[in-house]
């Protein structure tokens, strides 16, 4: 339980990676925010941290949308009072450097 007392969110926890990131940082004692670009997916993320007696809560978030990650934040920060992980799971790679990237990409 080396992360009991702490707020975790995960992009993309739907599946794959981010789910099994997500339900970690869980086993681990975080309360995890489980978001996902498809919300019935993140729900059962999140509802298998419950099943586990963890604390845990379901958000869509497209994260190429600024208004949804900061929904997200926000999110978190109502259900739990804050956030002290972020892992930037979901999303994209352009083939481009990251500094040239526009946010419209």
């Amino acid at each position: 339980m080396r992360l009991k007392g702490k707020v975790a969110t995960v992009t993309g926890s739907g599946q794959g990676i981010g789910r099994a990131i997500a339900l970690a940082l869980a086993r681990e004692g975080a309360a995890v925010v489980a978001s996902d670009l498809y919300l019935e997916i993140a729900q059962r993320t999140a509802q298998e941290i419950k099943s586990m007696g963890g604390r845990s809560i379901a958000l869509k978030v497209n994260v190429t949308s600024r208004e949804e990650t900061k929904s997200l934040i926000e999110g978190a920060i109502q259900a739990f009072g804050k956030l002290d992980i972020l892992v930037n799971n979901a999303g994209i790679y352009p083939s481009a450097p990251v500094i040239e990237i526009k946010e419209e990409e």
